[in-house]
């Protein structure tokens, strides 16, 4: 029995190194992936620093700066099938349509110096003087995510305006709670994520500190 016992443990501790050496092997697979994943993310972050670093979003109690800085159901519900299968030109047009269609007068939403913190954070001092397909063009040119990022984005976007009367969209908010809204949706969809500076110079808001407030 103690025999049996000493050769159940040594196969034991012989597997158990047979495992460890595939986990250094998996792990050293990976470190070379991350290497080369860091490096590609370093690449676009410079690309596109090019394009936001002159115009860093302001605040809602500053100026807006320069170009990119910012501050229905049944359409959600269509096929994904449908969605995939649209041309990244149909893909912005169909986005763009249905964000236009859930803008509010501007007028309908409250005295903004009555809103709290956490609302304020989403509203920009003055609207934006870039379109909002162009906005849409830079998310899908940096963001590295699938399309069911944006359907699940929306799909936030109606949950937020049904919760909070003060967070309907209209051009004062929207790029920002898009934002927030895509971010949100990426960290529950994709298995790659990326942290908040990096998603803040694609969004045109001031670095990952803005970013983690309006994600809270």
């Amino acid at each position: 029995k103690i025999e049996r016992d000493q050769k159940m443990e040594e196969v034991g501790v012989e597997k158990r190194q047979r495992k460890v050496e595939r986990m250094s092997e998996n792990c050293s697979e990976i470190d070379e992936e991350s290497v080369e994943m860091r490096c590609e993310k370093k690449h676009r972050i410079d690309e596109c620093q090019i394009i936001t670093h002159s115009s860093p979003c302001s605040n809602y109690e500053t100026d807006i700066g320069e170009e990119f800085d910012v501050d229905s159901d049944e359409n959600v519900n269509e096929s994904v099938d449908e969605w995939m299968n649209l041309s990244e030109t149909e893909f912005i047009s169909r986005l763009e349509l249905i964000l236009s269609s859930k803008l509010c007068d501007s007028e309908a939403i409250s005295d903004v110096s009555l809103l709290d913190e956490c609302e304020k954070a989403f509203y920009s001092k003055s609207i934006q003087s870039f379109s909002m397909k162009q906005y849409l063009e830079r998310f899908l040119n940096y963001m590295e995510c699938s399309r069911i990022v944006y359907i699940v984005a929306l799909m936030y976007l109606e949950k937020i305006e049904s919760f909070d009367i003060n967070l309907r969209l209209c051009e004062f908010n929207i790029h920002r709670l898009f934002l927030t809204a895509v971010v949100l949706s990426v960290k529950y969809c994709e298995d790659l994520v990326f942290d908040n500076q990096w998603y803040s110079i694609i969004g045109g808001v001031k670095g990952a500190f803005e970013m983690n407030v309006l994600e809270k």
